[in-house]
């Protein structure tokens, strides 16, 4: 049997885990209340801010292991993998 359902306050949509609304509701938040030291961007979540600061600093963890690139995400290292090194398995 399924749990709770939580119904979002602001549309029909609905979830059966906490998580899952409270990342939900992100989607009608307007109110960036995350702000760039390095430069004038905005953003509604902590982690989101973070990771773009990275940008600013030089901290890109995510390496790609054939040619040395550095990334900040896993997402952009994962493309580059499959544009510049598709015979890799990653």
């Amino acid at each position: 049997m399924l749990g709770e359902k939580y119904r979002c306050e602001f549309c029909e949509y609905e979830s059966f885990s906490f998580e899952g609304m409270y990342k939900h509701k992100y989607k009608h938040k307007t109110v960036k209340d995350y702000h760039c030291r390095f430069c004038r961007k905005s953003f509604l979540r902590k982690t989101t801010l973070d990771l773009h600061e990275r940008i600013h600093t030089g901290d890109r963890r995510k390496v790609c292991k054939e040619c040395g690139q550095a990334f900040v995400q896993k997402a952009s290292l994962n493309y580059h993998m499959t544009k510049y090194h598709p015979e890799v398995n990653f």
